[in-house]
């Protein structure tokens, strides 16, 4: 049996206003769902993300952080993805690095 790919499920304050934020600023597509529901589905190419609230999170016991990791295929693939976010002035924590 293969799995599927894993879909984080990250938590925010308001999903409209965080799927708003993954559109405009970093390329998203929205796919599904609202702040009203709780949940929505966003995607980039074959990259999904759930984007939940609190009381949704609550409901299913998990309130947690969520932390995940882009696994791009070359330095180039980082370097243009992270050059589309800065330029659509998204928050960058830190600017990149390269690390052995």
């Amino acid at each position: 049996m293969t799995f599927p790919t894993p879909v984080p499920e990250i938590p925010v304050a308001n999903v409209d206003k965080a799927a708003a934020y993954y559109i405009n600023m970093l390329g998203f597509t929205f796919d599904w769902g609202d702040d009203q529901g709780g949940i929505a589905g966003i995607s980039r190419g074959d990259f999904r993300l759930f984007i939940t609230n609190r009381s949704f999170r609550e409901s299913y016991g998990n309130i947690g952080p969520i932390l995940f990791w882009f696994n791009l295929d070359s330095k180039a693939e980082v370097d243009e993805l992270f050059a589309q976010w800065k330029a659509a002035q998204a928050k960058i924590v830190s600017e990149l690095e390269d690390k052995p």
